[in-house]
């Protein structure tokens, strides 16, 4: 999968934040698990709009999804998609339990 060409068609259709640089994705890379997973890219949506539109980018493109819950730190717990499609699940957390 191109990363660059994915950036630039979800810059291209959504409003919110997208973030491809190492940082953001390091952070974004681990929750409270031992599970470690580098993400190709973190998007911040702005609207409901958005969440679709990035959804139908990354189908085009095949790229895995990972939907985290509104107001969950980066170190939550939630479904990991690698690249291949595989799925490891954690428990959720608060920002509380992460510190």
């Amino acid at each position: 999968m191109d990363a660059a060409a994915l950036e630039h068609a979800l810059r291209a259709r959504i409003a919110g934040e997208v973030r491809f640089d190492r940082g953001t994705r390091a952070v974004y890379s681990a929750d409270a698990s031992n599970y470690r997973q580098i993400p190709i890219g973190v998007v911040i949506p702005e609207t409901a709009e958005d969440v679709i539109a990035a959804v139908a980018v990354c189908r085009e493109f095949g790229a895995p999804r990972l939907a985290r819950g509104r107001n969950r730190p980066p170190c939550a717990s939630t479904d990991k998609l690698n690249r291949q499609g595989a799925k490891k699940t954690t428990r959720n957390q608060t920002a509380d339990e992460c510190s």
